[in-house]
């Protein structure tokens, strides 16, 4: 059953990458040409080019990779991708595609050992978790794939739970893998990772409460064994967070943390229960009559979990609560408690992170929780719950198939079964989710010049006429700039020392990766995906280029743009009048074409 039926999901799932010929990336143009640069610095970096921390962009500020998701797990994957041949966005593109194996594997072996589930719902819960609906809506922000590194933990963790008083050299093994896995996840992929941990504390006090006699005579088994393992989990967790630590922590001095007037802009209301998308196969037409459209935050907002999934999990949840009399077999109490503490996370999850007006739940989570200030939008918490509902009807179906079987009750049976089967369904989505060719992007690099040796910097625009996000502090004195980034890509800058909100994809509407700053490469080679800003000497950086005489001029005041900032008004304003003054040599002339090409070939 695991291997017919895994092939069969990942046909929708990645349907324009299959389907184009790998051609398209999921994602838009300037997310996706961003993680592509963030994948290529990792990989130079391991062959001894580049600096671990300042990746080349934002030139020259250092300690920037901790102003987004590193994707440090993602090596494993992209960098032998890129020794066999693969160009980078190849190789970004295949990522997702491989890692949906093992997730997939590791859910269904999960399931079969763990939850006593059958193979036909194994294998459904399988595909549930791998290729879901919300998933498949933010495939184009690859750090959300790092939720396919999570059952690999839970698998290891649970078998060194389950094991810990037979086979104990074994089991801190499995429990050093799975706090290792665990906190190198936070350096790939932010916040499924921080709301996984969530997660756990939800689930973890429920299953030991309800669970309670069960939990208390495996403690008394071996305590000792037990706190060896739970140190050896603790240590390795810890060990795995350095780079963590190192990667975010002078981004954190730098900028600190969020506020939390970000937050109920991308906020669920009790209505996004059901908000799948527009374009679910099932439920798109309910979505768009029942779901207020609000367009400049949709994006996060429908990744609900399906309704047939939430159905699942209800049911599931309401026969383990009502079950009378409880049980007394261990393995029966153990999972009608997992069974209540999953369900618990699904709904828990949902309720915190929503609001009412202009009240949340999550304000209390933004005051108490280490790492809920870098929190923007709660809502991809639905991503980590569909994990748990999961295990939550796979637990709920293996409790309730003894009492079908000695009842003969036939019918509920395969009822059960159909609504699995339509909720594998009701997965699909007809969304387009990738707007990235990559032969396009590619035929763009090729007419990208080598760097004069007299210069320290760069940047290639795509669009001669317009400058790219982050060029308008080009005219400043060296050590001063107009723009400061802040995490989470190149929304926000800092004016002034006064935080500014861009307009979307950049001051004048540019993708964001195109206004990076870079630094030049070691030796006259230029990195791939780096988007730079020349630099000329002090003096005639001091010079202005001519004003526009059809332009505003800069001191009047201009229509304001969607950013809603005065002050970035004023700035586009300035840009479009051309007194912003340049850095460029006299006599270079600005190079053409799109990105940069890569001098040293593989």
């Amino acid at each position: 059953m695991l291997s017919p039926c895994y092939p069969l999901k990942p046909r929708p799932f990645f349907r324009w990458q299959l389907f184009s010929g790998f051609d398209l990336l999921s994602g838009n143009s300037g997310d996706t040409r961003f993680i592509v640069a963030i994948h290529e610095h990792l990989f130079q970096v391991l062959h001894g080019r580049g600096t671990l921390l300042s990746p080349p962009f934002f030139y020259d500020t250092p300690g920037t990779l901790g102003y987004s998701d590193a994707f440090i797990l993602n090596e494993a994957l992209y960098a032998p991708l890129r020794l066999l041949g693969a160009e980078p966005f190849l190789a970004l593109e295949l990522v997702p595609m491989l890692l949906s194996a093992p997730a997939y594997l590791f859910t269904f072996l999960f399931l079969r050992r763990f939850a006593g589930a059958s193979a036909a719902v194994a294998t459904a819960g399988a595909l549930l978790f791998t290729f879901p609906n919300n998933l498949y809506l933010k495939s184009g922000q690859v750090q959300h794939f790092v939720a396919y590194y999570l059952p690999i933990v839970l698998y290891c963790a649970t078998s060194a739970i389950a094991n810990v008083h037979r086979a104990r050299v074994r089991s801190c093994f499995l429990g050093a893998a799975a706090g290792s896995l665990y906190g190198l996840c936070f350096s790939t992929g932010y916040y499924i990772s921080w709301f996984f941990g969530i997660a756990l504390m939800v689930f973890a006090p429920i299953f030991i409460w309800q669970g309670w006699p069960a939990v208390r005579n495996w403690w008394q088994v071996n305590p000792r064994s037990v706190l060896v393992l739970a140190s050896t989990f603790a240590a390795s967790f810890i060990v795995a967070l350095i780079p963590f630590v190192l990667i975010y922590l002078p981004a954190m001095r730098n900028i600190g943390p969020r506020s939390f007037a970000e937050y109920p802009f991308y906020a669920p209301q009790f209505v996004d229960a059901i908000n799948v998308g527009p374009s679910n196969i099932f439920w798109g037409r309910l979505v768009r009559h029942l779901v207020p459209d609000r367009p400049e935050a949709s994006g996060e907002l429908s990744i609900a979990i399906t309704p047939l999934v939430w159905v699942l999990v209800g049911a599931a949840a309401l026969i383990a609560a009502a079950q009378r009399p409880l049980p007394t077999d261990s393995s029966a109490v153990m999972r009608r408690a997992a069974v209540l503490g999953c369900a618990a996370v699904c709904v828990g999850l949902f309720l915190v992170t929503i609001k009412v007006g202009s009240l949340s739940l999550f304000r209390i989570f933004y005051a108490l929780v280490p790492g809920a200030a870098a929190i923007r939008a709660g809502c991809r918490a639905m991503i980590v719950a569909n994990l748990f509902a999961v295990i939550a009807f796979a637990l709920g179906c293996a409790g309730a198939r003894p009492l079908l079987s000695r009842r003969r009750f036939g019918f509920p049976a395969s009822l059960g079964l159909a609504l699995l089967a339509l909720a594998v369904v009701e997965q699909i989505n007809f969304a387009p989710t990738a707007h990235l060719s990559r032969a396009f992007d590619i035929a763009r690099l090729q007419h990208v010049q080598a760097a004069p040796s007299s210069c320290r910097s760069f940047y290639v625009s795509d669009e001669r006429k317009r400058q790219p996000y982050g060029r308008a502090g080009a005219g400043k004195a060296d050590d001063q700039r107009i723009f400061r980034p802040v995490p989470a890509g190149l929304g926000s800058v800092r004016h002034q020392g006064r935080r500014l909100r861009a307009a979307r994809g950049g001051v004048d509407r540019q993708p964001k990766a195109r206004g990076c700053l870079s630094r030049r490469r070691r030796g006259g080679n230029l990195d791939v995906f780096t988007i730079m800003s020349r630099r000329a000497a002090p003096k005639q950086a001091s010079q202005t280029r001519k004003p526009n005489p059809q332009a505003k001029p800069a001191s009047q005041t201009p229509k304001p743009n969607r950013s809603g900032s005065p002050s970035m008004s004023r700035l586009s304003a300035a840009l479009d009048a051309g007194t912003i003054p340049g850095r460029f040599p006299a006599g270079a002339g600005r190079p053409s074409g799109g990105s940069l090409r890569r001098a040293n070939q593989n």
